[in-house]
């Protein structure tokens, strides 16, 4: 089976976990030879997609990916449409919605979602969504760790630094409305060291503008997914917190902030939503709760070590890349039934 990957704009979190995963079958099964394409140039691309049996096409929504749809629709190559967020109920506080929200970009969405021979999506909220919307359940392929890349897991969380616990935050500016939500539980400690990369949080949690913090580190988005896992293993985070509020859109988010601080060493503190009701995540329920949790690991009142090694356990069970593949690949089976 010869499996066309359209490429996406950049090589983000997003292709990483979503996209590149689909290019790693050729790898795995000998019968399946998968390739990257691109549809900047129509022409070219319609030369070259009737070579393949299958389009796997990343959360489409524009003009061009609704033609390059159909292109290759009328060259009887199938289609497999994926999505990692609900792109269909985008919060107005999300600057993602400026994109999502236009009218024309739903009616893109749509077409796109009503043209697929197959859908897969990260969560199984994110199937529950989409199946009572469209009353037909896409296959459910979690995120997972890249076990191509790395093979093997820190024997132990990372101890904090004289005495001193490294708390990150990371993400972009769609997360305004939960920083801002969230931002009573960064509060100064003598023991905890915030950083904070990507969205520059200084509205959020800064003194001058009704935050409670007078210093953290920032680093800005840096390109390159390789930079990215370096700067994680440099900075030996003991924690990686993810505050989410309670929408449906952050109901069908992903894992991938949980998979990303295991990754790292560190335990993952997060909100109590759906896909982090996980085995080794330590969740809470508001910004009070939250403020519980960064008091206890500053003064050392709580052992979180187990939560890191039962993630550990639970990934290498449950979410390497190596063995989510393979429900990939029933995906695509399940076109041809």
């Amino acid at each position: 089976m010869k499996i066309a990957v359209l490429a996406k704009s950049q090589n983000n979190a997003v292709w990483f976990y979503r996209v590149l995963p689909w290019l790693y079958m050729g790898r795995q099964f000998v019968d399946i030879d998968a390739r990257v394409v691109h549809h900047g140039n129509m022409q070219a691309f319609e030369a070259m997609i009737p070579a393949f049996d299958v389009l796997v096409i990343h959360s489409p929504n524009t003009d061009q990916d609704l033609r390059a749809m159909h292109l290759a629709k009328s060259y009887n190559v199938r289609i497999v449409v994926d999505y990692d967020d609900l792109i269909f109920q985008v919060p107005n506080v999300n600057p993602a919605h400026q994109h999502h929200g236009k009218p024309e970009i739903i009616e893109n969405a749509l077409n796109c979602y009503k043209l697929a021979d197959q859908v897969t999506v990260s969560t199984s909220a994110l199937a529950d969504y989409i199946e009572q919307t469209f009353n037909k359940r896409p296959e459910v392929i979690n995120n997972a760790h890249n076990d191509f890349i790395f093979s093997s897991f820190l024997a132990k969380m990372n101890e904090p630094q004289n005495g001193v616990n490294t708390v990150l935050w990371r993400g972009s500016s769609t997360h305004q409305g939960d920083m801002m939500a969230y931002r009573d539980a960064f509060q100064e400690f003598d023991n905890i060291e915030y950083h904070f990369w990507g969205m520059a949080p200084d509205l959020f949690v800064g003194k001058q503008y009704g935050g409670h913090l007078e210093s953290w580190h920032y680093k800005p988005t840096e390109q390159g997914i390789p930079r990215y896992f370096q700067n994680l293993s440099l900075l030996k985070p003991n924690y990686l917190v993810v505050p989410l509020e309670d929408t449906v859109f952050n109901r069908c988010k992903s894992n991938i902030a949980w998979l990303e601080a295991t990754r790292a060493g560190a335990v993952c503190l997060a909100s109590l939503l759906p896909e982090f009701w996980k085995v080794g995540v330590n969740t809470f329920t508001s910004p009070d709760s939250l403020h519980y949790c960064l008091d206890e690991i500053n003064n050392g009142t709580a052992d979180y070590s187990s939560f890191y090694l039962e993630s550990v356990a639970n990934i290498q069970e449950n979410y390497l890349l190596s063995k989510i593949n393979h429900q990939r690949a029933l995906a695509l089976e399940k076109m041809y039934q």
